[in-house]
């Protein structure tokens, strides 16, 4: 995992920017600049939630590295408020994904 994800973390939680649950995910759908879906989540999940999120989905993580960056246990799906450190979070978590 990416020094800047580490990094970034604490910020998102101090500033409320991370939501978590899937009823208030799906409350806050068109306030959310991305959904985060860990590696670990099921295929069958992943496409049924696919299509309630008009934003990005990001397939990243594991549920371990969710409760350890952020303190949440067991969660699979989180979602990130539109803002500055939301766009640094997503852009952070593509170039993990793609491995640079």
């Amino acid at each position: 995992m990416s020094e800047k994800i580490e990094k970034l973390a604490p910020f998102l939680l101090r500033s409320r920017q991370v939501v978590v649950g899937r009823e208030r995910l799906v409350q806050l759908r068109n306030r959310l600049a991305f959904v985060l879906m860990t590696t670990d989540m099921s295929e069958r999940s992943r496409r049924e939630l696919a299509p309630i999120f008009p934003c990005p989905q990001v397939c990243a993580l594991t549920s371990a590295d969710i409760e350890r960056l952020f303190g949440f246990h067991h969660t699979k799906l989180l979602g990130f408020r539109r803002g500055s450190l939301a766009n640094a979070m997503l852009q952070a978590l593509r170039e993990e994904a793609s491995g640079e």
